[in-house]
């Protein structure tokens, strides 16, 4: 009986090894045949990659035109004037280019006035402001930002928005606010944009002349403009 038992093991363990010796193994798991395919990026079809991986920025580029003026209005008691008036002087010398980007909703460029040549209706005003008010002979709006634009910008229709910029005015500068509206066409932009200052902000001097009774302290800003766009 136990000849039979030891023939029974020996027999089965031969078993055992010639079935491993054919080459098949069973190790728990199968590995797949199939070849791995990585699944390839997503990119929207309005999302155009520029090489630095950003998207493309889709700028509209603003010129102002022959025709713009810019203004400044102080009120006045004149001696020769039983009410107060308000003193206009304006110069058609102004120059400027701005650029929407319309990807990153943002706004950068400048407003150049020259100054040297603001008209009023008096002479002795006008030479006292070129020669004594230090103003000097340019004022450049540097544009930083806006707010309450809705970009892009329509082709045809009216916008209403504020414009923040550093007023550059001798040398020094002034943050400001401005309120802007216009008229828009398929190729131009028509409108004025305006603020209130302080002569204590610009760091200027008030007219001194025999004249001049008094002036108010504040100086109300004014620019008209026609600018083409693209």
């Amino acid at each position: 009986m136990l000849k039979l038992i030891l023939f029974t093991l020996v027999a089965t363990s031969l078993c055992i090894i010639g079935c491993g010796s054919n080459g098949e193994t069973n190790s728990g798991f199968e590995l797949s045949s199939k070849p791995v395919i990585e699944k390839e990026s997503e990119i929207s079809p309005t999302e155009i990659p520029r090489p630095n991986g950003n998207l493309v920025e889709n700028l509209e580029r603003i010129q102002i035109t022959e025709g713009s003026v810019a203004r400044y209005r102080i009120g006045e008691s004149l001696t020769w004037y039983p009410d107060p008036i308000v003193a206009i002087g304006e110069s058609t010398q102004v120059s400027g280019n701005i650029v929407i980007n319309e990807t990153e909703q943002s706004i950068e460029g400048s407003i150049l006035v020259d100054v040297s040549v603001l008209k009023s209706d008096k002479n002795k005003r006008d030479n006292w402001v070129r020669r004594s008010g230090g103003i000097g002979t340019e004022v450049t709006l540097h544009i930083t930002s806006f707010e309450g634009l809705f970009l892009p910008l329509a082709k045809i229709g009216q916008i209403e928005f504020v414009l923040y910029g550093d007023l550059e005015v001798s040398g020094k500068f002034i943050n400001t606010k401005w309120d802007v509206s216009g008229t828009l066409s398929e190729t131009q932009i028509q409108g004025k944009a305006k603020t209130t200052l302080t002569w204590e902000q610009l760091g200027l001097s008030k007219p001194a002349l025999p004249f001049i009774i008094s002036v108010e302290d504040e100086i109300n800003l004014e620019l008209e403009f026609k600018a083409t766009r693209n």
